[in-house]
C-alpha cells in the first residue's frame, strides 16, 4: 500500500517518504512516522518486512503506533496506585516508565515490571536504610 505525506494510520503520521535500493532486496519504501506519543520512527511498505529506527525497535506497515499503545492499559491501572511507600504520579511518554513518588518524598522512575513483579516499593536510599 502506498500512503501520502500527511496521512495518518492508526496513531500515526507520514511524515516523509524514503526510498531505499538495495542489491539484496531490491527497491523499497521506507516511511518516516510520528506517533501521538510524540515518537518518530520508520515503516516499510513491505508487509511483514520492517526497517531499524534510531533506537532500534521495529515496526511494520500493519502498525498503527510506535508500540505505545501497549502501555496504555498499564499506565491507566497503575496511575495513582500505592505499592508499599511508593505512589505512581504519571507515566512520563519521554522515557517510557512512571513516575513514583516515594514517602520521603524522593521521586524516581520506574516500569511497570518493577512496580508488579519485582516488589520495588521504596527508593533506593529507604531501601538501603531497611
Amino acid at each position: 500500500m502506498i500512503y501520502e505525506i500527511g496521512q495518518r494510520i492508526g496513531r500515526l503520521t507520514i511524515l516523509d517518504k524514503i526510498l531505499i535500493k538495495s542489491p539484496v532486496i531490491g527497491k523499497r519504501l521506507v516511511y518516516k512516522v510520528k506517533c501521538d506519543c510524540g515518537c518518530e520512527k520508520y515503516i516499510s511498505s513491505d508487509t511483514g518486512m520492517s526497517t531499524k529506527d534510531v533506537r532500534s525497535t521495529y515496526v511494520t506497515d500493519r502498525s498503527t503506533s510506535c508500540g505505545c499503545v501497549k502501555f496504555d492499559r498499564t499506565r491507566k491501572d497503575l496511575k495513582g496506585r500505592r505499592f508499599g511507600h511508593l505512589v505512581v504520579e504519571k507515566f512520563d511518554n519521554e522515557v517510557k516508565h512512571f513516575l513514583c513518588k516515594c514517602d520521603c518524598g524522593k521521586e524516581f522512575y520506574a516500569d511497570s515490571w518493577e512496580l508488579t513483579r519485582d516488589g520495588v516499593d521504596a527508593c533506593e536510599d529507604c531501601r538501603a536504610v531497611r
